[in-house]
């Protein structure tokens, strides 16, 4: 699994994990597959026939997405999903895959966090995490770069045990931002946009081949 965060924040996040920082680091950390939901409401300008501006509003979805980056639509094994290492949560992939056979069709972007900020809550003594609220910023960055977005807000997550792991299980987050793409150009993600990485998957432990 590639990130570009991944390598850089690794050594620093074991620094920041071991003082306390919510979320924590792993050795040997295990990979998590989650199925991605997602809503985006785009703004664009348009000018009436009238010579009159406005803005014109459409709502997107995790389809339209997968189909913007990959130059398909879904099929019923396909869709996208958030990949990322329980040992280090800055390197995870947010990528379009076959799910059968397991395959990667395109990488689609990635989630950073901030590791310096977050609010956590943990059970027995501090030993188990349980639920992260932290300040993250979501990227998109696919098919060749034309289609591009970076969107900000507060994600909530929760864990659960995987071989002894604190692992993520799920994500949700409210998203604003902005972004590009060929049609229809710029764009504002306004608010009531978000994103969510459903309970991780049971049949998907790693990062899928090319």
């Amino acid at each position: 699994m590639t990130s570009r965060f991944g390598f850089r924040f690794a050594i620093a996040a074991a620094a920041l994990f071991s003082l306390g920082a919510p979320l924590r680091a792993q050795a040997g950390g295990a990979t998590t597959a989650h199925p991605v939901t997602m809503t985006l409401k785009t703004v664009t300008q348009m000018t009436t026939g009238s010579g009159d501006s406005k803005p014109d509003k459409v709502t997107g979805t995790v389809k339209d997405v997968f189909e913007l980056c990959t130059g398909a639509p879904a099929t019923k094994t396909q869709g996208i999903y958030f990949f990322i290492n329980c040992g280090f949560p800055n390197d995870n992939t947010i990528a379009a895959i076959e799910t059968n056979p397991l395959g990667l069709i395109a990488t689609v972007g990635e989630v950073s966090f901030d590791l310096l900020r977050g609010v956590q809550t943990t059970k027995s003594g501090g030993a188990t995490l349980k639920a992260v609220t932290v300040p993250v910023e979501v990227t998109i960055d696919c098919a060749g770069s034309t289609t591009t977005a970076t969107m900000e807000g507060i994600m909530d997550l929760t864990f659960s045990d995987l071989a002894g792991q604190d692992c993520l299980d799920s994500a949700k987050v409210k998203l604003t931002g902005s972004g590009h793409s060929t049609v229809p150009g710029d764009f504002i993600i306004d608010d009531g946009s978000q994103f969510q990485a459903k309970k991780r998957s049971a049949s998907i432990s790693s990062f899928p081949p090319p």
